[in-house]
């Protein structure tokens, strides 16, 4: 499991691509220029230059300028927005001048704290009649004026910063040294009988939830399990020991009465390391009794006891279930009083009252999986060569087999033939050689330098000594 967009905005600016000696030559935004590296596209192949880049973008790229809103005065952008901008005058002219650019926000623009004039993408702008080449315009430090090559350019550099990590986590996954540790577990099997009910006594009521505490391990809840005696809409708050809010108020709508139903969510992640977070800690999944009793409700329970695993000769598919989800999480049923938790804020976690022989009408479907997100973020600087010459070589091929190719021997001062053997390298030879074969080198390196980063995520994966013959 990657967070992939996310991997992509870190690692977009660790390689960076130069500026054309010329300026008046096609340019990419200054978004692309910045390299934490030190190394930059341009530099892994000649072939790279942003003149021929631009003889293979597609005709239809032009067409973006029609993709994108129009600037509205009254709409506050946030980061990434683009919007297509018009220029427009008609005094003095034989014909109407009119020029469009597109404009994105390059951070999050907060009204109460600027200029009014500032909100706009453009402070100024001028132009002489009958003299286009004279345009000019002063742009807002809040924004970057953004091209079509520049777009075009930043999708394939994601596309091939995309591939890497694709082939990276294959490598891994293959090797088995990075996998999903467990996926739809359900908690306990079978439900509460209708009659055993649990009377509302102004509690806070449910599960507090302790994932094992190791980096990139990530505990997913598939689905929330609740059974009470009436239907209708019920709230469960999800608190986390380092927030005093809820980090997530979850309505639920039961369609049946006594009846134990499951509830699907897909965004429903505790994660051991989230930036709004503090490291570890414990999760709390609750319901306020005062709400089911103004249902006229009550939650239903079923007998269980949570200090020790199920009886394997009763019920062996629980205790399998059991065996696979016990080893990376914790499952601690409890109760609060509600006077406690003023304004649905989180309570002193000390006056806890836990209780190993009940669900409270609850139960969770879990899965565990490696997140090894912050792993690739935090050690992207080992990727720099690897992205390096995976673009080089998605580019080189692109301009061999691109439908959309418009070069010819006067824009790429080199033949097909010659760009397949500096991808390739001498097929007759025994000895590898070319682009591809670097690039594979480089992955190897990688694959190397990332062994036993984690002991479950990244362990160090050792098959022992090999013999071959000579």
């Amino acid at each position: 499991m990657i967070r992939a967009k996310e991997i992509q905005d870190k690692l977009l600016h660790l390689v960076g691509w130069q500026r054309d000696f010329n300026e008046k030559a096609l340019q990419p935004a200054d978004s692309l220029l910045a390299s934490e590296s030190g190394l930059y596209f341009n530099q892994a192949h000649p072939l790279l230059t942003l003149k021929n880049l631009n003889s293979i973008m597609p005709e239809y790229a032009e067409d973006e300028y029609d993709n994108y809103p129009e600037y509205i005065e009254s709409v506050t952008y946030k980061k990434g927005d683009i919007i297509s901008y018009k220029f427009y005058a008609d005094e003095g002219w034989d014909s109407p001048f009119e020029l469009t650019k597109l404009f994105r926000v390059i951070s999050d623009t907060n009204r109460d704290n600027m200029n009014e004039g500032d909100w706009s993408p453009v402070i100024s702008w001028s132009v002489e009649a009958n003299k286009p080449k004279s345009f000019s315009y002063e742009l807002s430090p809040n924004w970057e004026e953004i091209t079509p090559f520049t777009l075009w350019l930043e999708r394939k550099t994601r596309a091939s910063i995309a591939k890497a990590i694709s082939h990276f986590m294959s490598d891994k996954m293959q090797n088995g040294s990075a996998k999903a540790i467990i996926e739809n577990k359900a908690l306990f099997d079978g439900t509460g009988r209708i009659v055993d009910t649990i009377k509302n006594r102004n509690k806070v009521a449910g599960f507090e939830i302790v994932p094992i505490r190791s980096d990139g391990i990530v505990t997913k809840i598939n689905r929330i399990g609740f059974q009470a005696t009436k239907a209708g809409a019920y709230t469960f708050y999800l608190y986390h020991s380092s927030s005093l809010e809820p980090i997530r108020v979850i309505t639920i709508n039961k369609t049946k009465a006594n009846t134990f139903e499951w509830f699907s969510f897909s965004d429903l992640f505790l994660r051991y390391d989230d930036e709004s977070l503090d490291v570890g800690g414990s999760w709390y999944l609750v319901y306020r009794q005062s709400e089911l009793a103004a249902m006229n409700s009550e939650a239903i329970r079923k007998d269980r006891d949570w200090s020790k695993g199920p009886c394997v000769s009763c019920n062996r598919r629980e205790y399998l279930s059991w065996q696979a989800w016990s080893r990376y999480l914790e499952i601690h049923p409890f109760v609060v009083s509600e006077d406690e938790a003023v304004d649905n804020q989180l309570w002193d976690i000390q006056q806890n009252i836990y209780d190993y022989t009940t669900n409270f009408g609850l139960n969770l479907d879990v899965s565990v999986y490696c997140d090894i997100s912050d792993f690739i973020i935090n050690q992207r600087a080992e990727f720099a060569t690897v992205l390096s010459k995976q673009l080089a070589v998605d580019m080189l091929r692109e301009f061999v087999y691109n439908a959309n190719v418009r070069t010819n021997r006067h824009s790429i001062n080199a033949s097909k033939a010659d760009i397949i053997f500096d991808l390739e390298g001498d097929t007759a030879s025994l000895h590898k050689s070319g682009l591809s074969y670097e690039l594979e080198l480089a992955y190897k390196a990688i694959a190397f330098d990332t062994k036993g980063i984690n002991r479950i995520c990244l362990p160090c994966i050792n098959n022992g000594i090999k013999y071959r013959g000579i």
